[in-house]
């Protein structure tokens, strides 16, 4: 699981609890990603590099996701509306907006390093939001008992937020949403979801995320230990994990140790960072850039670290 440190991470996530803001809005085929030398903060790096968190590490978000969550407790003369609805009956527009690797919490922090993505649901799939946004209603905290309403409280997740007729915003993750400027809870469809997933996920691959493509690597590790790799799964792995620019710079690394370097035997060479989801690319033009690496440096740890091959390599006994 990705590498966490419990006090940036606390200050961090408070931060973006009090910065929660809209980034600047996207039309599908746009990012408003910048160049990667373009800009750089050291305090949005530690961000990046120590709150990182994906949906496939559930195990690791209830800590975390229990200070992140904006708080569910409003009264009840604060919401909007007496039958509970979350979403007017005419529905007009739906967009979301999201961030890669990060929850819109996380993101939003540290958006002068990442790029925000914000695409609009069209046609048939519109159709489909349409039909079931109205019937989205809030959940009576009232009527669950103590442990219900903790459960749901970790299993929100904001991972995308949701914008209706350019006028109601929620948060939305794989089973709960929450609406944002009244923060009540509510059950979001798995088939609503499960579109926004997709749209997010193809426009990803179209127009986001670049791959290792080179059919020979090279693995070395932060002791330097040389290994190529020769597993057609394990490159076949290797070239399927995607990476795309973020907006840091070198000062912003003075202290990061390299956990691996990947040499493709084709100019290029990734250095993955150690503890991090970002490494740093270095081009055969000379150029270099900061890139997000997903959970590539876990990866090569699942390959050169515990395995019995490596260990009896190295002549380490467990």
């Amino acid at each position: 699981m990705k590498k966490l440190n419990k006090t940036k991470n606390a200050l961090v996530l408070m931060t973006a609890m009090l910065a929660l803001c809209a980034c600047g809005n996207v039309k599908q085929g746009e990012t408003n990603s910048r160049p990667a030398a373009e800009t750089g903060s050291s305090s949005m790096t530690e961000a990046v590099s120590e709150t990182s968190t994906t949906e496939e590490e559930s195990s690791s978000l209830s800590e975390s996701n229990a200070e992140s969550t904006p708080d569910t407790s409003k009264e009840e003369s604060e919401q909007t509306s007496d039958d509970g609805k979350i979403v007017p009956e005419d529905v007009k527009s739906v967009s979301f907006r999201y961030y890669i690797g990060y929850n819109i919490a996380t993101g939003d922090a540290i958006k002068d390093s990442i790029p925000c993505y914000t695409i609009e649901i069209t046609g048939d799939d519109l159709e489909k939001f349409k039909e079931q946004l109205p019937g989205l209603t809030k959940i009576d905290k009232d009527k669950l008992s103590e442990e219900e309403e903790h459960m749901m409280s970790h299993e929100f997740w904001d991972s995308y937020e949701l914008n209706v007729n350019d006028d109601v915003y929620m948060f939305i993750g794989k089973k709960y949403g929450m609406d944002r400027d009244h923060r009540y809870m509510f059950e979001f469809p798995a088939e609503l979801m499960d579109i926004v997933e997709r749209t997010a996920q193809e426009y990803n691959d179209k127009n986001v995320y670049r791959y290792l493509t080179s059919d020979k690597m090279t693995v070395t590790d932060k002791n330097g230990n040389s290994s190529e790799v020769t597993d057609p799964e394990q490159l076949k792995k290797m070239q399927s994990i995607p990476y795309y620019a973020v907006d840091l710079s070198d000062e912003d690394f003075g202290d990061e140790t390299v956990a691996y370097v990947i040499d493709t035997h084709d100019g290029e060479q990734l250095d993955i960072f150690f503890a991090s989801v970002l490494g740093k690319l270095h081009h055969a033009d000379g150029t270099e850039e900061y890139v997000y690496t997903d959970n590539m440096e876990d990866y090569l740890d699942s390959i050169y670290k515990y395995t019995d091959s490596w260990r009896a390599e190295h002549g380490i006994e467990e």
